[in-house]
């Protein structure tokens, strides 16, 4: 996770700079979701607005006489039964197998909470560099021997 996140917002090679390292900062206070601060993020979203979280999600489908429905569960926050748009599930289909890390927006309905944005925590791989390097440390790691 601390490579995607600096990854993502402090493109940088080497030692972080002071402005680098106080966006960090103000990043993971203001996102990045604690078990302890359940409430706080429900404070927030009382208040209006979206709030913003780094955290894991996942999406449930419940299908009963009674009700056939899908919602998202994001166990940092406690939030077990959010709404969710149809395109979001569609989007990150992995929401339904194991779950997902990634940026999740909030926000507060009469009927309760909806995640209404979803930015999903993926590595990018570039898989002819990897193999090329893995060629490369092979061919060394004979040289030695």
């Amino acid at each position: 996770m601390a490579e995607w996140i600096l990854e993502e917002n402090v493109p940088a090679n080497g030692t972080l700079n002071e402005d680098e390292l106080a966006t960090l900062q103000k990043l993971t206070s203001q996102i990045l979701a604690r078990r302890n601060e359940q409430n706080m993020y429900s404070n927030r979203l009382l208040g209006g607005g979206t709030v913003s979280v780094l955290a894991f999600m996942n999406v449930e489908v419940d299908l009963t006489r009674t009700k056939q429905d899908r919602f998202a569960r994001i166990p940092v926050l406690g939030l077990n039964d959010c709404w969710i748009s149809d395109a979001i599930v569609e989007n990150n289909g992995s929401l339904l197998r194991q779950g997902m890390w990634g940026i999740i927006e909030l926000s507060r309905r009469d009927d309760g909470i909806e995640v209404v944005g979803f930015e999903p925590m993926l590595a990018s791989v570039n898989l002819k560099e990897f193999y090329l390097k893995r060629i490369f440390r092979r061919r060394m790691a004979g040289a030695d021997g």
